[in-house]
């Protein structure tokens, strides 16, 4: 492997331990839309207890992370949600 993908390898790995010691008890639920592979961000479209709900959409703006840290993250498709 070449060391740029060993290098994005480690830091994955290390977000992924530092996410998976804080159990916030957050949850989010993110809509993904196809943004025509674009640039996207999210808007929050509720909120109920320690759950968010999220739309993504086209152009800039606000990520996950922007929102805080989350125990438990679920995607799903337009149609995932609409199911």
């Amino acid at each position: 492997m070449n060391s740029r993908v060993i290098s994005l390898l480690k830091k994955l790995e290390l977000e992924w331990a530092r996410h998976k010691q804080v159990d916030t008890g957050r949850q989010a639920w993110v809509v993904l839309r196809d943004c025509d592979g674009g640039e996207t961000h999210l808007e929050m479209s509720g909120s109920y207890g320690g759950r968010s709900r999220f739309q993504e959409k086209p152009g800039p703006g606000p990520q996950l992370r922007d929102f805080g840290t989350f125990s438990i993250v679920m995607t799903v498709t337009q149609a995932e949600d609409n199911a």
